[in-house]
């Protein structure tokens, strides 16, 4: 029992902290925050990466209708979709603090996202760039990647739509109504049996860094998606 606590305690740790506010200079960056309020503050970021999601809700309904003492049965189809534009700014203030993360939906601050210690890049060149593809793992974002590597030789990026896979589910749903009946209008009830489908789409920005540290080292390819490394390969020597 005792173990499990100590490596929850890590965990813990090691994981990611997610503030409310961030601290520059004299002045604080809050949640809700325009992204010209963040500037104004702490400056422009080192980075920027911003991506398009899209989630698309289609409600298929079948119903039974009462309409003048007759039962109409019907079927319609409502689609509505939801667009979000997302960027996530990245601060390097120095190896005295850490890394700040900061995620904006459509232009307002939502999430605020400490990373790993931060450094001067003055001194990214004394890095063992040697160990670089081997220091580099699947999650690193940009920063992360330039502390273990420096600044990469070229960089290579295009635009990609990837789709979730489509959910489905049933619902039935009671609405009230009006109906005529002679002279007089009663109270009903009909009955809507719904299919919702829905899927999201989500319009990917990729890049490939690529390193070249010379004839006698391979070549590293390192590919983000939207500021994540996701995979990373070795090449042929470098020249």
């Amino acid at each position: 029992m005792v173990n499990i606590k100590v490596s929850l305690c890590i965990l813990i740790l090691l994981a990611p902290a997610i503030a409310s506010a961030l601290r520059c200079g004299s002045s604080l960056v809050l949640k809700g925050d325009r992204k010209i309020e963040v500037v104004k503050v702490c400056g422009e970021p080192e980075f920027i990466e911003t991506w398009e999601e899209e989630t698309v809700t289609h409600i298929t309904g079948e119903h039974d209708e009462i309409r003048e003492d007759l039962i109409i049965g019907r079927e319609t189809t409502i689609g509505k979709s939801n667009l979000v534009r997302l960027e996530e700014w990245t601060y390097n203030f120095g190896a005295t603090r850490f890394i700040q993360y900061l995620t904006f939906v459509n232009g307002r601050l939502k999430k605020i996202e400490d990373g790993p210690k931060g450094t001067d890049r003055d001194i990214l060149s004394g890095y063992t760039k040697s160990r670089c593809g081997h220091l580099v793992e699947k999650g690193n974002r940009k920063i992360e990647v330039i502390v273990k590597c420096g600044d990469p030789y070229s960089m290579e990026y295009h635009w990609e739509e990837q789709f979730s896979e489509v959910s489905s589910a049933r619902r039935t749903r009671k609405i009230p109504q009006f109906y005529k009946q002679g002279n007089t209008y009663k109270k009903d009830y009909r009955f809507i049996r719904e299919r919702v489908y829905e899927q999201t789409r989500t319009l990917i920005n990729i890049e490939e860094w690529t390193y070249n540290f010379g004839p006698r080292r391979f070549l590293y390819f390192i590919e983000f998606n939207n500021g994540e490394v996701v995979k990373i390969e070795d090449g042929d020597y470098g020249f």
